[in-house]
């Protein structure tokens, strides 16, 4: 699919029974696997790509003036291994910290 261009997203689909909004830190190491991504294609299928799907892409998705303020702080890179995304730092949610525990 990817080698004729469809854009993937990633999300938990909410609706599964036993799978949370707050599981998909978890599946995206997964997801990366099976779909043959890159940890940078894989953040953007969670992000940017996923905010474009959905129509979304003028309030959130990436970090820019004018967006929501929807972003997370990690101790270390994702992009270097997305199991880091099991552990945020910090959480912030329309411009106001969250708690992460």
């Amino acid at each position: 699919m990817r080698e004729v261009g469809v854009r993937f997203i990633a999300s938990t689909d909410a609706g599964i029974p036993n799978i949370f909004h707050t599981d998909l830190p978890l599946a995206l190491p997964v997801f990366s696997e099976i779909a043959g991504l890159t940890n940078t294609e894989t953040l953007r299928a969670a992000t940017s790509d996923a905010a474009r799907a959905i129509g979304l892409s003028g309030v959130t998705g990436s970090i820019e003036s004018g967006r929501s303020a929807d972003f997370i702080i990690y101790d270390e890179n994702p992009l270097a291994d997305l199991n880091v995304l099991k552990v945020p730092k910090l959480v912030v949610v329309r411009g106001q910290e969250v708690s992460v525990d």
